[in-house]
């Protein structure tokens, strides 16, 4: 049983961080990166995803309603460096667009 949970909790953990790296990916094609350093994009993109992992492990879905696109602000705001409007506006399209994807399936 315990190795089941590890499984999963590796799982929601996995799945945070592809969540970060889809955003990235997205917000690449239309923003230029202001930080060059890969470490330091990947360390900030963990650190992001355990955000949002710790939010998930707490089960409250109103903080999850919140916790999320704040994280994604947070991570557009450290990576890209853009307009505060325009990285808020961004990122709850890109929180948009997964939370029917997620909803959908």
């Amino acid at each position: 049983m315990i190795v089941v949970k590890s499984i999963y909790e590796a799982v929601k953990i996995l799945n945070c961080i592809f969540e970060f790296f889809l955003l990235y990916s997205c917000m690449e094609l239309v923003f230029p990166v202001y930080e060059k350093r890969k470490k330091i994009k990947f360390i900030e993109s963990i650190i992001c995803a355990f955000f949002v992992f710790g939010i998930n492990s707490i089960g409250n879905p109103y903080l999850n309603l919140i916790g999320v696109p704040v994280a994604f602000v947070l991570f557009t705001g450290l990576v890209f460096r853009i307009n505060v409007r325009l990285n808020i506006l961004y990122s709850l399209f890109y929180y948009a667009i997964l939370a029917v994807i997620e909803f959908v399936f």
